[in-house]
């Protein structure tokens, strides 16, 4: 199924573009995130717009991740505090997922879930000498 998107899609589009990246930048941004407006409208070019906040580079970096699931880069948009990896709690949910699907424990994972739980230890020491 082909969408056909609106003029309308497209001008708020190239505004966010324009209002983000200098004029050298623009076309080639545009380019990237255009493929986006005709399947769907402007939602998921805005996103990445919104991820990317004025970095070209970003910009490829998110279509690019957009081109292989759309809905990762609205999850990461739209709702930046549940797709954040910021507990231990949400860093071992992803660790199980990997052990789920036969994929080893990343240790890179494993060092955040750490720093995470060392970050907590220490705030939790903070505010036990600050009721003292």
């Amino acid at each position: 199924m082909t969408f056909i998107h609106s003029q309308e899609d497209e001008d708020v589009v190239r505004q966010a573009v324009e209002d983000q990246f200098p004029g050298a930048d623009q076309d080639e941004v545009f380019a990237l995130i255009a493929p986006f407006l005709i399947q769907g409208g402007s939602r998921v070019p805005l996103c990445i717009l919104k991820l990317a906040k004025g970095d070209k580079a970003k910009v490829a970096r998110y279509a690019a991740d957009a081109h292989r699931d759309w809905r990762d880069v609205i999850y990461w948009a739209e709702y930046p505090e549940d797709a954040a990896l910021n507990t231990p709690e949400k860093v071992e949910a992803i660790q199980k997922l990997l052990e789920w699907a036969g994929q080893p424990r990343s240790a890179k994972l494993e060092q955040m879930k750490q720093d995470l739980l060392a970050e907590r230890e220490r705030q939790k020491k903070n505010r036990s000498a600050d009721d003292a």
